[in-house]
């Protein structure tokens, strides 16, 4: 795939999405990335390493989250 805006191009990369099932309430959502990774909860950015060192990965960078049950989570890699 190609992501415009991506640090670099490599021809990979990966969309995927999953509905909440459990119950509500605030979780940890966390990434560790080497390239870049996107996180979204009902489309709305939650976390952005979208521009991470390409060299060395970026975080663990984790934020607490208020999810609801049915909320849709997407999570964008490049």
């Amino acid at each position: 795939f190609h992501y415009p805006g991506a640090a670099r191009d490599e021809g990979i990369g990966l969309v995927a999405e999953r509905t909440v099932t459990g119950p509500a309430g605030e979780y940890d959502v966390s990434a560790l990335a080497d390239d870049g990774v996107r996180v979204f909860v009902d489309d709305r950015l939650v976390l952005d390493l979208w521009d991470a060192p390409t060299d060395t990965p970026a975080g663990p960078v984790a934020r607490a989250v208020a999810l609801r049950s049915g909320a849709v989570v997407r999570v964008e890699y490049h």
